[in-house]
């Protein structure tokens, strides 16, 4: 396993790789002013194809945060996950920048039912942060509903509103809904 640390905008994140592809991805620190020179902290050994998922890594991660209508695609390692975990992420993975989904209706097109603290519970051990995007998920009143994160609810609402939805009091005001 590979281990680092890098600066990207105003975001420190971590992240981790096996030669499958991105195995974790965190967002650790939100810095108030402009970032540091900070140089890339690294643990473990770099192959040329975990070298390669970094880069692409940094890159996708910099479209979406100039662009934030991107989405992020890199090969991820779903190792530990259940079959019906990476079949909820995989559905999550499709929600574009600046839609919402609720967890009702994630549940219903995953499960064929409305299991929605189960869809929670599953979201709540997701390790691929911005990749898996869980914080496009919300409650099916338009509030903001859970984010486990470090960061939690704050960062939740910062992702959303840098892909342009405008959120009052913890509820979402203007967004597309997604149709799964």
């Amino acid at each position: 396993m590979y281990r680092i640390k890098f600066c990207l905008d105003r975001f420190i994140f971590a992240a981790e790789f096996t030669e499958k592809g991105i195995y974790s991805l965190h967002i650790e620190k939100i810095l108030s002013g402009l970032p540091p020179v900070m140089p890339d902290e690294e643990r473990g050994y770099m192959s040329k194809g975990i070298r390669k998922y970094y880069e692409i890594l940094k890159e996708e991660l910099s479209g979406y945060l100039s662009d934030t209508k991107k989405i992020i695609s890199i090969n991820t390692d779903f190792e530990g996950y259940t079959e019906r975990e990476i079949s909820v992420f995989n559905a999550l993975m499709k929600v574009p920048a600046g839609n919402i989904v609720n967890y009702g209706a994630l549940a219903k097109y995953v499960l064929g039912n409305s299991a929605n603290r189960y869809i929670g519970a599953i979201l709540s051990r997701n390790r691929l942060q911005i990749i898996v995007p869980c914080h496009r998920v919300v409650m099916k009143n338009y509030k903001i509903g859970g984010f486990t994160s470090p960061l939690g609810v704050k960062l939740k609402i910062i992702l959303l509103q840098r892909e342009g939805i405008t959120i009052n009091n913890s509820k979402i005001m203007h967004c597309k809904f997604y149709d799964i």
